[in-house]
């Protein structure tokens, strides 16, 4: 609670409000909070089971853990620091968690190292040794697995390896998506009278009442608004007396899902009132207000009549694709235009320009300008006012009387020039609204993704379909909506990864002062997201911008055991420890805290990862990812981790050499993308010789290398002998 208050404190002053987004950071920081505690307790409580005064093992316990809690703090708190390198919505957005997350961990890093060993001081009492028979058995078992995997070691990097791809590859099949689907309890929908129908108010009003009663008949609804005209909020645009709009609100303990409904209601629309243009559509939160929701297809070219065409071509083929429902080729209802094409030849015989007998058309057409509305007895009527003396112009009712309108007069004749006698005039279907985007007209044909797809999924199945038009010359088209923006986020959340990640290892460089023992512990990262993205497969969900924003928490989050682990092989060994008796008592002896901290996170998580309440679908993807990281992370740390060390140790320049063999690879690719074939081969050529100096220069610290005692070179360590070393210590 401490911990808690005072990561309240900094929200406050940093102006964080308290959403889904914050809130949510705070429950996954709650897991964390005990962390460093949990070490520097169980750290103190062991020194003063070895006889240590309070004083001494409140004071030792905490210095011996510092510089360990302190760079693990740093590295969860580091990986954030990339996301102010976002410019989109995303930062917006998560700017909030990682804050929140931060806040957690400094106050409880601040807790930890002050707070803790001042009560521990005074609070903990050791009376008499009491037996744990439960985790004396599990640290037998540990130590005979351990032993085993030691002998297998290759073999167990090598199945981590082949599983980690495995698991990637069976994640991505899921497909991915920004935001999940939320179950928010409300759908909306639009009913229109068909253009080419007569309108009729009372049957209109009739229908609407019918609808209202049969969808009141539905279970799971519990309150029902109907909208006739422009008063209500409609979203896909519309209004005026010939559309209404419909808000249905669900009940609270559904037995069916937003999605459910939306279909069933959808269904029973178009089965019963099929004489009416009816679209269901409800907020499942998946951003599709800010980034467009399913598939949109982008046509673009110079002729509106063509663009018409192959719009139509594109949504027709679109309607055969599975999983795709609501398509609209884009150019709205229709619309009934009047064209008027001037033949210029003829008008200059009757004295006549073209742009004099538009603007007489333009001037004729043009509405009175209305003043005000006055509501009589329910009818709303518009004023408009008229100089006295002047004619009031009537309605044209007709393209009869269009063509007999006098656009002028013969100056030779001096009789009225027709307008049917320049001009053909013909009624055209029309577009309810022309967009231009880069100067080039442009229609958007969209179309909805059923329930159970997945919109990236079907962007394939789209793009393959586009692949198989061809298009008249001067015109394109481009796929765009929602699986656009997914790959441009998870673009910049990669990068984000790739610097949060770099700056772990800059972290954890500083407090081992050495270039090759943080990969030791950067290898679990990679790895570690065979659980997170483990756990979506199990869990049949898509790759979401949640899921991947956990998997980069993963990322700072699973060295931190390591970084522990890791400091105290080093501590043991700057005491006089062999290598390999130095791995196995440090790994017994945290045992106990790597448990504890990755179980109070995993409980921490389990409330999110259950999703309980409205909208808790958004943050369920990244607690899931959590957990499942967690849980894997732990095999690695306490499994993976001691065996990479005495990798490491023992040939850690050759590891050193060919990571930075496989990133200069890189570097070549792009010297030879951007710069040319020289250069990249003058590139290939410095790489070469910095890792053969890498390899071979005598100024490598080789002395850190062979550090071990002639006692430590055997490819297996003596368990056995290690064991009788502990047993005797625990006896005495």
């Amino acid at each position: 609670p401490i911990s808690l208050l005072f990561a309240i404190i900094l929200i406050y002053l940093s102006g964080i409000t308290l959403n889904i987004v914050s809130l949510g950071g705070l429950a996954l920081g709650i897991g964390m909070l005990v962390d460093n505690s949990i070490v520097v307790i169980e750290n103190v409580f062991r020194l003063k089971k070895e006889g240590a005064s309070n004083k001494e093992a409140a004071i030792q316990g905490t210095t011996q853990v510092a510089g360990a809690i302190t760079a693990s703090t740093l590295t969860t708190v580091g990986v954030f620091a990339p996301i102010i390198f976002i410019e989109d919505f995303v930062r917006e957005i998560f700017l909030q968690l990682a804050l929140t997350i931060a806040f957690s961990l400094i106050a409880s890093l601040v807790i930890a190292l002050t707070f803790v060993p001042a009560v521990a001081n005074r609070v903990i009492r050791i009376d008499k040794e009491r037996p744990t028979p439960i985790f004396d058995g599990l640290k037998r078992g540990y130590r005979k697995l351990l032993k085993g995997f030691f002998k297998l070691r290759l073999a167990v990097i090598a199945g981590v390896l082949i599983l980690f791809v495995v698991v990637l590859l069976g994640a991505i099949s899921n497909g991915f998506e920004f935001f999940p689907a939320t179950d928010d309890g409300a759908l909306n929908a639009t009913i229109r009278v068909p253009q080419d129908e007569l309108f009729e108010f009372e049957r209109f009003t009739d229908d609407l009442d019918a609808i209202f009663n049969r969808l009141n008949q539905l279970e799971d609804i519990e309150s029902i608004g109907i909208t006739l005209g422009g008063g209500g909020f409609n979203l896909l645009g519309g209004g005026g007396g010939t559309t209404a709009n419909v808000n249905l609100v669900l009940s609270d303990t559904r037995s069916r899902t937003t999605a459910q409904l939306r279909d069933d209601v959808a269904r029973l629309l178009e089965d019963e009132f099929g004489h009416l243009e009816t679209n269901v559509f409800g907020n499942d939160g998946d951003a599709g207000f800010l980034i467009g929701s399913g598939v949109e297809i982008l046509l673009q070219g110079p002729d509106l009549d063509v663009l018409r065409a192959q719009a139509s071509v594109i949504a027709q083929r679109l309607e055969t694709i599975e999983g795709l429902r609501d398509v609209d080729p884009g150019f709205g209802r229709a619309t009934n235009d009047i064209k008027i094409t001037v033949d210029q030849d003829v008008a200059i015989q009757q004295g006549l320009t073209v742009a004099q007998v538009l603007g007489v058309v333009a001037n004729r057409l043009q509405s009175p300008q209305r003043i005000t509305s006055v509501l009589v007895e329910g009818t709303t009527y518009d004023v408009f006012v008229f100089n006295e003396g002047q004619e009031r112009r009537e309605v044209i009712a007709s393209l009869s009387e269009l063509e007999t309108l006098p656009v002028g007069l013969n100056p030779i004749t001096n009789q009225p020039v027709l307008l049917g006698s320049v001009a053909s005039v013909d009624i055209i279907p029309g577009f309810a609204s022309i967009q231009r985007i880069n100067g080039a007209r442009s229609l958007t044909i969209t179309a909805q993704v059923e329930t159970g797809f997945n919109a990236s999924l079907l962007a394939e199945d789209v793009q393959a379909m586009m692949d198989t038009l061809s298009l008249p010359a001067g015109y394109q088209m481009s796929l765009q909506g929602e699986s656009e923006e997914i790959a441009a986020a998870i673009t910049n959340l990669l990068l984000v990864g790739l610097l949060g990640i770099a700056i772990v290892y800059m972290i954890m460089a500083s407090q081992f002062q050495s270039l090759i023992y943080p990969f030791i512990i950067m290898i679990t990262i990679p790895l570690a997201f065979t659980g997170g993205l483990g756990i979506l497969y199990l869990a049949n969900m898509p790759v979401s911008i949640v899921a991947i924003l956990g998997l980069i928490i993963l990322a700072g989050v699973v060295v931190n055991n390591g970084i522990v682990l890791v400091d105290y092989i080093n501590q043991l060994r700057a005491k006089g420890h062999p290598l390999q008796e130095a791995i196995a008592l440090a790994g017994e002896t945290r045992l106990r805290p790597i448990f504890m901290t990755a179980l109070t996170t995993i409980l921490a998580l389990t409330g999110l990862a259950i999703g309980f309440g409205d909208g808790a679908e958004l943050t369920q993807p990244l607690a899931l990812t959590a957990i499942g990281g967690l849980i894997y992370a732990t095999f690695l740390t306490i499994f993976v981790v001691p065996i990479m060390y005495d990798l490491v140790t023992r040939r850690g320049r050759y590891i050193f050499a060919g990571f930075i063999f496989l990133v200069g690879l890189v570097g070549v690719y792009a010297a030879f993308d951007l710069l040319g074939l020289i250069e990249s081969i003058l590139a290939f050529a410095a790489l070469l010789l910095v890792v053969l100096g890498m390899l071979f220069l005598p100024k490598l610290k080789r002395s850190k290398v062979t550090v071990e005692t002639p006692e430590a070179t055997p490819v297996n360590p003596n368990f056995d002998a290690i064991l009788k070393r502990v047993q005797s210590d625990d006896e005495s």
